[in-house]
């Protein structure tokens, strides 16, 4: 049934009406096929696009690098852990007296 015809109502059209109706069919459906495969590409290049960014948000942390240090594996928490240098014997800092200043109510008193 084309355009709301029965098929009563289709017997009785002459030929060239028929034919113009299934070319103007076929013209239609050719641009809605058209349509159908953009959409799709668009469909994929969306889901491309979805997985990339899951991938950079829930991938691998960027904290937790992999690096390779004199043959081994070591796991880096942060940046600084992976480029300070580590000192055999680290020195102590000095030691300050501190001396608490006096309260105005102690020397009332």
């Amino acid at each position: 049934m084309a355009n709301g015809l029965n098929e009563k109502d289709l017997q009785n059209l002459d030929k060239q009406t028929l034919i113009t109706m299934l070319k103007m069919s076929n013209a239609s459906n050719q641009s809605l096929q058209q349509a159908v495969d953009q959409l799709q590409k668009s469909v994929s290049l969306l889901t491309e696009e979805v997985l990339a960014l899951r991938q950079n948000r829930f991938g691998r942390s960027s904290e937790k690098k992999v690096n390779e240090i004199d043959g081994q594996l070591s796991f880096v928490l942060n940046e600084a852990e992976g480029t300070i240098d580590i000192v055999q014997n680290p020195k102590e800092p000095e030691m300050e007296e501190v001396i608490q200043p006096a309260s105005k109510w102690s020397s009332i008193m």
